[in-house]
């Protein structure tokens, strides 16, 4: 559903429930970007297997919801900033795909990026399975022939139109996660929790000094975060509770 901040108004967006994993609007909200799970491996822990759809927002009075399009590729996908293409990994290779069906892909994603002017020529990307000693404290081992639902900590780099890497949190030991670059592509903006006090911060990272530096930090979730022009908002905010002595 999408609604209409001023007046309340709600419109639906699609014309059948879904089950969502995961959903982000374009940057020109013409397109929802959305994860579901494939039918035949709904619930199974495990193995469930998503694929990932196209859906156009449709908000004019009288239209009818429009019709999704599933990706063919599975993966983790995300906008470019002028909303017109879509970036994920294909054996090993970033690619770019058009959002409307019928154009080719094309690998070699950073120097088509920067060829295209659709931003300063900077892509960021988190590294799974880094840093094998760091791990959570409350975890135990898994044993074998056993499923764990932990993610690996991940260590968050940025890509320059050379090509070379640079690793942003090689000295904090949180787990990174949700990426999101400012509207002018000159910071970027991640979340980090610690896997001590699971307290979680806010980063933002400006490309033009290599500077990083904490937005805002406590015992709460930044959970979907999005960036605004001269600042930050949260889509949503949940308060943590933490267990008190005594």
């Amino acid at each position: 559903m999408a609604i209409d901040v001023a007046s309340g108004t709600s419109t639906a967006l699609a014309a059948t429930p879904i089950v969502l994993r995961s959903f982000r609007l374009s940057p020109t909200g013409a397109h929802v970007l959305y994860v579901a799970p494939d039918p035949a491996t709904l619930g199974i822990i495990g193995k469930e297997q998503n694929d990932t759809f196209v859906l156009p927002v449709r908000l004019a009075p009288g239209s009818k919801p429009a019709v999704a399009r599933k990706l063919a590729d599975r993966g983790r996908y995300s906008w470019s900033p002028d909303g017109k293409q879509l970036v994920f990994t294909k054996g090993g290779r970033l690619v770019v795909a058009p959002v409307e069906a019928g154009s080719r892909s094309r690998a070699g994603f950073v120097h088509a990026w920067r060829r295209t002017g659709l931003d300063a020529g900077w892509v960021a990307f988190r590294n799974a399975g880094r840093r094998p000693s760091v791990t959570d404290p409350e975890l135990e081992t898994v044993k074998p022939g056993m499923y764990t639902t932990a993610r690996p900590f991940n260590d968050v780099y940025v890509v320059g139109g050379d090509g070379a890497a640079k690793n942003i949190t090689a000295d904090i030991d949180d787990q990174t996660s949700d990426l999101a670059w400012s509207a002018d592509s000159a910071t970027l903006y991640f979340r980090a929790t610690s896997n001590k006090t699971y307290d979680e911060t806010l980063y933002r990272y400006t490309v033009a000094d290599g500077r990083r530096e904490v937005a805002v930090s406590g015992a709460e979730s930044y959970d979907r975060f999005t960036p605004m022009p001269g600042g930050w908002s949260r889509r949503s905010r949940m308060l943590c509770t933490h267990p008190t002595s005594g």
